[in-house]
């Protein structure tokens, strides 16, 4: 009887547990993501900006006004390495969706970045990101990143 009990309950849950489906897209934007973040972690430039269009958009929450094009891209991240040789990039609550082409990720993070004088800041915050297959390639066409607000 216990065991029928038990069976029945295993099924119950199972029939109504959320089933979370991905795809080779997303399975795919999910290692980009997580290769992006240690590129981050690591301070490799080259790495970072590999995974961004020539034509891309980066909004900052650390900024007013957003930086256009790969290079400039480079310019910005190379100033985050430079002014803040430790970094720790966590993402939490990947969320991706995919359309044909192109595909869009909202994480949230916690962000904490330690100056060259060693003061350490932590934001946390949320980021999107939207990727769209170019040669072959998923790269970064627009992201955007804002802290969270404080409550």
């Amino acid at each position: 009887m216990n065991r029928r009990i038990l069976l029945c309950s295993a099924l119950i849950v199972l029939a109504v547990a959320p089933v979370a489906w991905s795809g080779p897209v997303e399975d795919e934007i999910a290692r980009i993501g997580n290769e992006r973040t240690q590129a981050f972690n690591e301070g490799n430039l080259d790495a970072v900006i590999g995974y961004f269009a020539d034509n891309a958009v980066y909004i900052s929450g650390g900024s007013p006004f957003r930086v256009e094009g790969k290079e400039a891209i480079r310019a910005a991240y190379g100033g985050i390495f430079q002014n803040f040789p430790t970094r720790r990039y966590v993402p939490l609550h990947r969320l991706i969706r995919a359309y044909g082409d192109t595909a869009v990720t909202n994480t949230y993070y916690t962000l904490t970045l330690v100056d060259r004088a060693g003061k350490a800041t932590t934001t946390h915050g949320r980021l999107n990101v939207t990727y769209v297959k170019q040669g072959g390639r998923w790269l970064a066409v627009d992201q955007h990143g804002s802290a969270m607000p404080i409550q």
